[in-house]
């Protein structure tokens, strides 16, 4: 009878090591120095690929970020508010120039009308005429300190109620300034009296009106105004 036969094992399957999925290699990086040795070794590169070349940055060009805040447009932006600020400025003070040379040209006629003046017509006209112009008022009168009352005087004890120092500027009042201002004070809203006098003996009162509120106040500038003063002084002296 013939032996049993051994059953051969069956070999237990070997677990094959896993293999790791290889990286891809990294490019070397590209330096500015290959860069140029290149173009400078290919001359006719960049004339023959410059469309492509163009077309690719366009390509990888970034999207636009909203929001972002761009220093070159602020730059620009502030030049332009500065420029602008600037030209109203320098026209600004065109108009102010031209104004000046306008009130400097009328002052100087005003002074020449005033010193030639060599009757009491021709006084009367220069006040009426270059006067007025110059110092832009509506109204210009000339009250003589006399001791007859009449329409063109007025006592020295009125002279001194109604302008006590050499003037007196502001508004017009009713109450106050009608017998000086006639049937135009309705119109009139600003006035200045001129004390004339000479070596401290009292002459006149030299009114001036305005229809502007804000023409006579008592804090402006008053020295044109005083110059006429002077000058109307001594011709009123010249002419006695």
């Amino acid at each position: 009878m013939p032996a049993p036969k051994t059953p051969t094992p069956t070999p237990k399957p070997t677990k094959k090591p896993l293999v790791s999925a290889k990286k891809p290699a990294l490019r070397p990086a590209l330096r500015a120095s290959a860069v140029l040795a290149y173009l400078q070794a290919h001359p006719t590169f960049l004339p023959t690929n410059a469309v492509k070349l163009a077309g690719a940055g366009r390509a990888q060009a970034p999207k636009q970020v909203q929001n972002v805040f761009s220093l070159h447009a602020a730059k620009a932006g502030s030049a332009e508010a500065k420029l602008t600020t600037l030209k109203k400025r320098y026209a600004q003070l065109i108009s102010i120039a031209q104004a000046n040379a306008e009130a400097t040209t009328q002052a100087h006629a005003a002074a020449l009308a005033l010193v030639a003046a060599n009757t009491p017509a021709a006084f009367s006209k220069a006040l009426q005429g270059p006067v007025k112009a110059a110092l832009g008022v509506q109204l210009v009168r000339l009250l003589k300190v006399a001791e007859t009352d009449s329409a063109t005087t007025l006592s020295a004890a009125q002279l001194d109620k109604l302008c006590p120092g050499p003037m007196v500027l502001g508004p017009v009042q009713p109450t106050t300034h009608a017998t000086l201002l006639g049937p135009t004070l309705p119109t009139l809203k600003s006035c200045a009296l001129l004390r004339l006098t000479h070596t401290d003996q009292p002459l006149g009162l030299l009114v001036l009106a305005s229809e502007d509120a804000s023409h006579f106040n008592a804090g402006q500038e008053t020295g044109l105004v005083d110059f006429i003063r002077h000058l109307a002084a001594l011709r009123v002296v010249a002419l006695s």
